[in-house]
C-alpha cells in the first residue's frame, strides 16, 4: 500500500474500509460477497452525515437560482427514467460534439483494451475546454438535473467514451445489463458525438418501470449476497420481450436517463466505433463511498468561477462569506 493510500484510510477510515469490503470483496467469478444494497443504505446514511452541514445553503442557493433563471421543461420531462432531446435543446451541443469527434478520430483506437467503452478524455481535460465547461455548467441543464434529482446536483463524472468492436468476444462488464451504483437518483447525459445505429452499439436501456420489476424480480436477485450485478441476456426470461429503448441516430442528439434506475448497456459495437460524451449529476449524499477516495467526484479546478459553478463542482464547497446569491 503506498503512501497515498495510507493518508486516504486515515482521513476517512470508515468510508474507505466500507468501500473495499463491498465493492472488492468478491467470489472469483466476480460476484459480490455482500449485498450491494446494504452497502447502498450504508453509504446513503453515512453521506447525509458527512454533508449535512453543507445542505442548507445550497438549499437556499437552489432556490434562489431558480427563480433567477426560469426554465421550461418537456410535458415528458424524465417520465419513466429517461427523456430524448434534440441537438439544440441544451447550449453548446454542436460545439462538444465537434471537438468530441475530434479528439475521437485524431487518438484512434487502443487495441489493449477488452473492456468497453473506455474514457478517451478525462474531466480533467475536458473540463478545461471552454465548450464542454460551459455544456456541463450551463444554467439550463443544471436546472434541468436540479428538477430530476430535487437539490442542487453535484457533477461527479465527465467523460468521452469510446467503444470498439470486438467480434470474437462474448459482452462483458457494461456491456451487459446493469444498473449503476451512484446514487438513488442520478441524471446522466448521454451525447452522441458519432452517428449511431445497430452497427455501432446503441445504448440501450429499460425504462423506470419496467427496470423496477426486473430489480425485485426474486429469481433475478439483483444486489443480493452472491449475486452478480451484470445480467446476462439468457438469464432475462420474459422482460426480454418488454418494452426496451434504443437510442441511435446522428451525431447531436442528447439522453438523459437515470441509469441507477434503469436498466442498461451500452457499446455493443458490431463493425464499427462508437463515441458519446457522458455526463452524472447526483446530490451530495451519494449511494457509493468511491468520493472517500475522491475517484469521482470533479475538484475545483477553476478557482475563480461564479459561486454557482463552485457549488456544483464542489459538494463540500461552502464560502466563508455567504455570496450576494444566498444572503437573505
Amino acid at each position: 500500500m503506498n503512501l497515498q493510500k495510507i493518508n486516504k484510510l486515515l482521513k476517512d477510515p470508515i468510508g474507505i474500509g466500507l468501500y473495499f469490503l463491498f465493492e472488492k470483496w468478491r467470489t472469483q467469478d466476480g460476484r459480490r460477497v455482500l449485498s450491494t444494497n446494504l452497502y447502498k443504505k450504508l453509504a446513503k446514511r453515512i453521506n447525509r452525515r458527512k454533508y449535512f452541514r453543507f445542505q442548507p445553503a445550497r438549499d437556499r442557493f437552489l432556490k434562489q437560482f431558480l427563480e433567477q433563471h426560469p426554465t421550461e421543461y418537456p410535458n415528458n420531462f424524465m417520465q419513466d427514467g429517461w427523456t430524448l432531446f434534440e441537438q439544440d435543446y441544451f447550449p453548446h451541443t454542436a460545439d462538444v460534439v465537434r471537438l468530441g469527434k475530434e479528439m475521437f478520430e485524431a487518438r484512434g483506437a487502443d487495441v489493449s483494451r477488452k473492456v468497453m467503452p473506455y474514457s478517451i478524455a478525462h474531466f480533467d481535460e475536458l473540463l478545461n475546454i471552454d465548450a464542454f465547461y460551459q455544456f456541463a455548467f450551463s444554467e439550463k441543464m443544471i436546472a434541468h438535473a436540479a428538477k430530476y434529482i430535487g437539490e442542487y446536483p453535484v457533477l461527479v463524472s465527465i467523460e468521452l467514451l469510446r467503444s470498439d468492436p470486438k467480434p470474437e468476444q462474448a459482452w462483458i462488464e457494461s456491456q451487459q445489463l446493469h444498473l449503476d451504483v451512484i446514487d438513488s437518483k442520478v441524471f446522466r447525459v448521454v451525447v452522441l458525438v458519432s452517428d449511431v445505429d445497430e452497427q455501432n452499439g446503441p445504448f440501450t436501456f429499460y425504462p423506470a418501470s419496467v427496470s423496477d420489476k426486473i430489480k425485485r424480480d426474486k429469481k433475478i436477485k439483483y444486489g443480493s449476497p452472491l449475486s452478480s450485478m451484470n445480467i446476462e441476456d439468457a438469464r432475462m426470461g420474459d422482460y426480454a420481450n418488454e418494452d426496451i429503448v434504443e437510442i441511435s441516430g446522428q451525431a447531436g442528439k442528447v439522453l438523459t436517463v437515470d441509469t441507477c434506475n434503469c436498466f442498461h448497456y451500452g457499446s455493443r459495437a458490431k463493425s464499427r466505433s462508437r463515441c458519446v460524451l457522458m455526463l452524472s449529476y447526483a446530490s451530495p449524499a451519494l449511494e457509493n463511498l468511491r468520493g472517500s477516495m475522491k475517484l469521482d467526484l470533479i475538484p475545483d479546478i477553476r478557482a475563480s468561477d461564479p459561486e454557482f459553478v463552485k457549488l456544483v463542482k464542489d459538494k463540500e464547497y461552502m464560502p466563508t462569506e455567504a455570496p450576494s446569491i444566498l444572503q437573505d
